[in-house]
């Protein structure tokens, strides 16, 4: 599902706990990114043949972006990291006709693919290389209206997962959103929300 995080919920501090509790210590390894050959293997198995639009993701993103949009529908930069072939943003910059999106992804071999899945939105994507720990340097602070990561922070430990937020609610504008695709379980509220954008976009 789709973990859907207002800049408002940064409004006391927070820290990523482990499963008892207790906060992860910070002396942890680093993630690691995968390497060109995993990112050619991914490429040439998941994507061959399949644009963006056709993401089995496509209604996950759908929904959160519905969410997004009923927040925040003058969106004007968006931020997609961990990007990958650039399915993601490729729904987001539809979704925002209005907004420039900067893709992020410490991989050349992804970087090429999602230039050629993204052609359609040129001059609108600029393309970045880096992994979650570098996305402070990939736009100004407070200025970021909404900012993606699908099927990608699962590969964070906890650490490093608690950094990349604290970097995204520093980069976000006011009433900025966070949108991470990965493996969460919604609170009710949430749930309730996601039921409600799903019948809008049906």
């Amino acid at each position: 599902v789709v973990d859907l995080l207002p800049a408002s919920f940064w409004g006391r501090q927070t820290r990523i706990r482990g499963e008892q509790g207790d906060e992860m210590s910070t002396a942890a390894p680093k993630t690691e990114a995968w390497t060109e050959a995993e990112a050619k293997t991914y490429v040439a198995s998941a994507s061959a043949g399949r644009s963006w639009s056709d993401d089995p993701a496509r209604v996950p993103w759908s929904l959160a972006l519905t969410v997004v949009r009923q927040d925040c529908p003058g969106a004007r930069l968006l931020l997609d990291v961990g990007s990958g072939p650039g399915g993601f943003l490729g729904f987001a910059l539809t979704f925002f006709p209005a907004a420039n999106g900067i893709w992020m992804d410490p991989s050349e071999t992804m970087r090429e693919s999602a230039m050629r899945n993204l052609a359609e939105f040129e001059p609108r994507v600029e393309y970045i290389l880096g992994d979650f720990s570098k996305i402070k340097a990939a736009a100004p602070s407070g200025q970021v209206d909404l900012i993606t990561s699908a099927r990608a922070t699962h590969h964070l430990l906890l650490p490093d997962l608690d950094e990349y937020y604290a970097s995204c609610f520093d980069l976000l504008a006011p009433g900025g959103w966070l949108a991470n695709h990965d493996i969460m379980l919604p609170t009710p509220e949430w749930e309730r929300r996601l039921r409600d954008a799903d019948t809008e976009i049906r």
